[in-house]
């Protein structure tokens, strides 16, 4: 991440978007990955604000011009297999 930080924009401006898939780390794993992508990309880092609502658009690829986007999602087909492998006391 930190060679994505330094040469993300180097030859264009507009937005970089990454997407981290995970198998559904719980709420204390995630806080501090969002803790470790703040302190590595800080005012590089898109947030959405606040009052940001579910209808509400993102900003223009202009107006995020040196910013990055973290997409996060949860890969089911491989979370799913993970379940299957652990035994029923853990789940």
């Amino acid at each position: 991440m930190k060679i994505i930080s330094t040469k993300a924009f180097e030859f264009n401006f507009y937005p970089l978007i990454l997407e981290v898939e995970h198998l559904g780390l719980d709420k204390n794993c995630l806080d501090k990955f969002a803790k470790i992508v703040r302190s590595i990309f800080d005012d590089q880092l898109y947030t959405v604000p606040a009052n940001f609502q579910e209808h509400d658009a993102l900003p223009s690829p202009h107006e995020l011009q040196k910013k990055i986007l973290i997409m996060a999602s949860v890969n089911l087909k491989l979370l799913k297999a993970k379940e299957k492998d652990l035994p029923d006391e853990s789940l």
